[in-house]
């Protein structure tokens, strides 16, 4: 889960930027959620994708980015 923004002037990307969530056990959690969600609503199930919350168990941090795009025409 991310929070995210990005910045538009007259349709252009200038600029975007997000935040991620480290705590593995909240990561963990609405990944579990999202499958019982999903089967809840009759929707096939996906394999959980445990990389992650195995790398931030571990003590791998994500680190918050900009990321500045620039477009010469």
């Amino acid at each position: 889960m991310a929070a995210r923004f990005e910045l538009f002037i007259k349709g252009v990307e200038l600029a975007n930027g997000y935040h991620e969530l480290t705590d593995w056990q909240e990561q963990e959690r609405r990944l579990l959620a999202d499958q019982q969600q999903r089967q809840a609503l009759g929707l096939p199930r996906r394999p959980l994708e445990m990389r992650l919350v195995e790398a931030l168990k571990k003590g791998c941090r994500i680190v918050p980015a900009w990321h500045w795009v620039l477009t010469v025409c």
